[in-house]
């Protein structure tokens, strides 16, 4: 291969997957907005749970019983949440480095064929 189609066949690389990250991390950020809306409507019933407990609309029973199922989607939303959070920094840390490679790829193939060439 010629300097210049190593050149090409890396911005080719690079682009590609610099296409494949955005892709990926924005399918990532709506099921994490997703997630975190759906908390806040869980959060916001447990507001009004609370308020109609407290107006004597509710039994305490069933207060009792919302909580505990409201709660615990809190927390198992919490729980996936946090999962996505450290898969997005480790993707986007993936993804910076993979691109830096592709970057500076044409210099350490360059180099390499220099060092080669001077070796023969």
């Amino acid at each position: 291969m010629q300097p210049e189609r190593y050149k090409k066949t890396i911005e080719k690389v690079r682009n590609f997957k610099a296409k494949k990250l955005k892709v990926f991390c924005d399918t990532e950020d709506k099921i994490r907005d997703n997630l975190v809306k759906e908390k806040t409507k869980l959060q916001n019933r447990l507001d009004v749970l609370y308020e109609d407990k407290l107006d004597r609309k509710i039994s305490d029973e069933f207060y009792d019983n919302k909580f505990n199922l409201y709660s615990n989607k809190i927390l198992e939303l919490d729980e996936k949440i946090s999962q996505y959070t450290k898969q997005d920094i480790n993707y986007y840390e993936f993804g910076s480095k993979i691109l830096e490679l592709a970057k500076n790829a044409f210099f350490y193939i360059k180099t390499l064929l220099l060092t080669k060439s001077k070796n023969y």
